[in-house]
């Protein structure tokens, strides 16, 4: 009886110990996020001596240097956040190279609140110290977009006379749709500056290539967007509100599964951009259009047109993407294509739908022959046209004035914008006004519907309020329209623009 009395008693005393332990454990683990220590405030108050030191490739985020723009010291980090993340829910340790050193994150109110300091673009204080009463401050930004870090330098320049950079990128995605789950991917990589309008503003678009070890091409599916090696990150310069490129092509997108005659534009995500050591804002991540992205048939010739003015270095105004064996034979159709000499190769209701998103949206750089993709299908036997739509950001107000780009709002309730084919088709095809009117009608009751096209919208000016991205945006590049290009005269424009549009067609 004693002997069962002792085995119970200790029995007790064992599960006592047990359980302090793990209480003891559970609080050290809720004072922790992503693997460092969270200070009370009677500790923060230890640190009174500030040095700033240049630390910032010493910082990793889940086993990748961290995302630091030197200037500010600032740590970006992008996490899944929403108002039931607690701090020891975050994903990834961050840590700090030299063993010598500790880091810390001050005492801070908002760690019980990680979505307002999300939204309010709110900095967490990171020390980093010896163990001394010196120390040095970083800011970590919880961000809810991906984060994208480049890191490299230039090693000569292109056939466009543009300087190549070579290093490596890193994407960090909170919540990948290709795994649905958060995922770290790298890459070497080699980039320059692209495009043409907004190539001289101070935020520059890039176009990306992924590489392997050897240098060859690489392949990766970054942020759901699918496995490519070709890439590009839109700086959406000429807008403040950074929706007009994505409006079209998720919408148009939408439609193609419907409208099989249609291609795909190319697609991207929004994410945000730390390049060599300098946070570079809001960018939108793209894929580029080529024939794998399309799938189109070995036979057919994908050209890309070139803008109207003559180029004596390139006179050519179509290019091949891809073979560029074909470039004869594609240049061969596209002279006659402007002399219009083969309209009736092209697929109707393929251009009706271009034309009629061109109208939408007062598309001023989609009008004629640049900005455009052609799909060449069977260029040797029973040759079809199909128009693609790309770089869709000289859209919804915004138009060339003097010497700038300028918001316009006159547009939005004035004027038809044909493509030029329009008038050389109504020949062919004379009944091509109601045609394009009936096409209207129904999409005015599913993809063009107001509901619809603002529901996109509200969903990225949602997206940009939860993630604090805009709000950084806006405070590294300024406002280019100053205050024009609103919410509000977005909203404007839709309305008033549908309107002139339904009346045009008969609505």
């Amino acid at each position: 009886m004693q002997r069962k009395v002792w085995r119970a008693a200790l029995l007790a005393v064992m599960l006592l110990i047990l359980a302090a332990f793990t209480v003891t454990a559970l609080n050290r683990e809720k004072n922790l996020c992503m693997g460092v220590k969270i200070l009370s405030p009677q500790q923060t108050e230890k640190y009174t001596d500030c040095v700033q030191s240049d630390f910032s490739s010493m910082f990793s985020h889940n086993g990748e240097m961290a995302a630091v723009d030197i200037s500010s010291f600032t740590i970006y980090i992008s996490q899944n956040i929403d108002s039931s993340t607690r701090f020891n829910q975050l994903v990834g340790a961050l840590k700090f190279a030299n063993p010598n050193y500790k880091i810390y994150f001050a005492a801070d109110e908002y760690f019980d609140k990680l979505d307002k300091a999300v939204t309010e673009n709110h900095p967490f204080r990171l020390i980093v110290t010896d163990g001394s009463a010196v120390f040095t401050e970083y800011n970590v930004i919880f961000t809810t977009l991906p984060v994208v870090r480049m890191a490299g330098g230039v090693i000569g320049v292109n056939e466009e006379n543009r300087e190549v950079t070579a290093g490596d990128i890193c994407v960090w995605t909170p919540l990948d749709p290709q795994t649905e789950s958060y995922t770290v991917k790298t890459s070497a990589a080699q980039w320059h500056v692209r495009g043409d309008s907004q190539k001289a503003q101070p935020k520059k678009p890039y176009k990306l290539a992924l590489k392997k070890a050897d240098g060859s091409n690489k392949n990766l599916d970054l942020v759901g967007l699918g496995s490519d090696d070709d890439w590009i990150l839109n700086s959406m310069s000429l807008e403040d509100l950074n929706i007009r490129d994505k409006l079209v092509m998720d919408i148009w997108n939408e439609m193609c599964a419907e409208a099989v005659y249609n291609y795909p534009m190319d697609k991207g995500e929004y994410v945000e951009v730390i390049n060599n050591g300098e946070y570079a804002g809001l960018y939108l991540l793209q894929r580029r259009i080529d024939t794998k992205y399309l799938g189109t048939d070995s036979d057919d010739i994908l050209v890309k047109g070139r803008k109207e003015f003559t180029d004596p270095n390139n006179p050519v105004y179509y290019t091949v993407v891809g073979d560029e064996s074909r470039q004869p034979l594609a240049t061969e159709i596209m002279d006659s294509y402007d002399l219009a000499q083969n309209y009736e190769n092209i697929v109707l209701e393929n251009w009706i739908d271009v034309n009629l998103f061109v109208n939408w949206g007062y598309m001023e750089d989609n009008i004629r022959r640049h900005n455009m993709y052609y799909v060449l299908e069977n260029p040797l036997d029973a040759l079809k046209i199909r128009l693609i739509l790309w770089d869709t950001d000289m859209t919804f107000g915004i138009s060339w004035g003097g010497d700038r780009y300028a918001y316009n709002p006159w547009i939005m309730d004035h004027l038809q914008y044909n493509r030029p084919e329009y008038e050389k088709l109504k020949e062919i095809y004379p009944d091509l006004d109601k045609r394009l009117a009936d096409r209207w009608k129904q999409l005015r009751q599913s993809y063009l519907s107001n509901e619809n096209i603002l529901k996109y919208a509200d969903s990225y000016f949602s997206l940009f309020a939860d993630s604090g991205a805009q709000e950084r945006d806006l405070a590294k590049w300024g406002e280019y329209h100053a205050g024009q290009d609103s919410v509000g005269a977005f909203y404007e424009f839709i309305e008033k623009r549908m309107e002139y549009l339904d009346s045009s067609y008969g609505i």
